[in-house]
């Protein structure tokens, strides 16, 4: 019972593993698609950003007014920025929603799968206690039928005269009074309840926690994997904003792009 209910329990775990790499292969692959579009983007606007401020390079920006040429420059290098922010904050919304989205999808299976292993533990030790049900009534059964076979060996050995032969142990008592025997069984039979219960208590603890560590795991995980994304996001279009930006600073102390 126990190897058959562990089986389905695993089943159930190898499920989840499996539809949440499904789920993160798949915000992956958008997450890439993605990121190569503004890679290319950014490339463009990065060589073109360059080549403009190359442009501005000797002119006169300090000036009130600008010729003609240098003002065409500045409004293109102007669009190139606002292009390059419309570029970012898109890209930022976009990977950020997909992160987002993968998230609660993973939150809603980690409920889901919760609920179903514990309905399955739940079951399990359901199913344990009923054992543990039978194993008492086994040893009820084998206390009232021990002091029977006792008092029967006793007897029988006294009637034929064998009582020296009698083990040690059973000499040491006064086992011509039924009490003593059944005293003696109701001891052992205490002693034999108290580790069935202790038992029991352990399968139902050991089980219990099991769950809550593997759930909470889970949830640990989950939360772990998104903020390092949400970081890994923020610091790789952090990069290229720095990068596209260090192209303006030849310029940038002398005028605002």
């Amino acid at each position: 019972m126990g190897l058959e209910q562990q089986d389905k329990r695993q089943a159930e775990i190898e499920l989840y593993n499996r539809c949440i790499r499904d789920e993160r292969k798949k915000a992956q692959l958008m997450g890439q698609t993605i990121i190569n579009n503004f890679l290319e983007s950014f490339n463009n606007l990065y060589n073109l950003a360059k080549e403009i401020v190359s442009g501005l390079k000797g002119r006169d920006l300090n000036s009130k007014t600008y010729n003609a040429e240098t003002e065409k420059l500045l409004d293109e290098l102007n669009l190139c920025k606002s292009g390059f922010n419309s570029l970012f904050e898109d890209t930022w919304h976009t990977l950020m929603g997909i992160e987002m989205q993968l998230f609660e999808r993973t939150e809603e299976g980690n409920s889901t799968f919760e609920n179903t292993i514990k309905e399955m533990t739940n079951e399990f030790i359901e199913m344990a206690q009923g054992q543990f049900v039978l194993l008492r009534e086994a040893e009820m059964n084998f206390s009232d039928a021990l002091v029977d076979t006792v008092q029967q060996f006793v007897t029988l050995k006294a009637a034929s005269g064998q009582a020296d032969q009698l083990p040690d142990a059973l000499k040491e008592v006064s086992l011509d009074d039924k009490d003593v025997i059944s005293n003696m069984a109701a001891g052992m039979r205490d002693q034999h309840m108290q580790q069935i219960d202790a038992r029991e208590d352990k399968l139902i603890t050991r089980s219990r926690n099991w769950v809550k560590e593997l759930c909470d795991d889970l949830q640990n995980s989950e939360i772990k994997r998104n903020r390092a994304k949400v970081l890994e996001i923020t610091y790789f279009l952090d990069q290229h904003r720095q990068s596209f930006m260090s192209a303006l600073d030849e310029v940038a102390s002398k005028l605002e792009v």
